[in-house]
């Protein structure tokens, strides 16, 4: 069977509560169950509304990739965003072993928390992420590994942060 990948969320104005399954993400792709090479969520986008995304299953960010896949392009214009991962899993970002390219984050209230071994906004267990944007608005990051970053093992390149208020903390392993 082909495995698909998930292009162009886009949320407005609206309110969304998300849940995952086995290993895929709250709101982004399900899990790359045979590791096949390009599965990714991309082009995420909330403008305004009130987003919950909760990533209950391994390895999966709350908003982005599930597990073992990318995720580029998520960016967040405004509204209130509560993006939680759980087990090994970001709340914002890529799955296990993948990576989280271009996350920007314009304005609004955004709570990430990432679980052990993770970033609250960044990458999964084993997850690098390059490109982190954050323009404004009130950010609380938190994670197993770093608030804004990479998860256990993964790498970092290129965090800006141009304003806002931004609150980032390890939570630790």
């Amino acid at each position: 069977s082909k495995v698909e990948s998930l292009n162009n969320i886009e949320i407005t104005a609206c309110k969304v509560i998300a849940k995952s399954g086995d290993r895929g993400a709250g709101i982004g792709s399900g899990r790359n169950k045979k590791k096949s090479p390009n599965i990714s969520a991309t082009n995420i986008t909330i403008d305004s509304g009130y987003v919950e995304a909760y990533a209950t299953g391994w390895s999966a960010a709350a908003i982005g990739g599930g597990d073992s896949c990318d995720a580029s392009n998520i960016i967040i214009n405004n509204g209130t965003v509560i993006a939680k991962g759980e087990h090994n899993a970001a709340g914002i970002g890529c799955g296990n072993g993948h990576i989280a390219s271009n996350i920007i984050i314009n304005n609004g209230i955004v709570n990430a928390t990432g679980s052990s071994n993770a970033a609250g906004i960044g990458g999964s267990i084993y997850g690098s992420v390059s490109n982190i944007s954050i323009n404004g608005g009130t950010i609380t990051a938190k994670g197993g590994t770093f608030g804004i970053g990479n998860g256990k093992d993964g790498a970092t390149e290129k965090v800006f942060i141009s304003g806002g208020s931004v609150y980032a903390n390890s939570i630790g392993c």
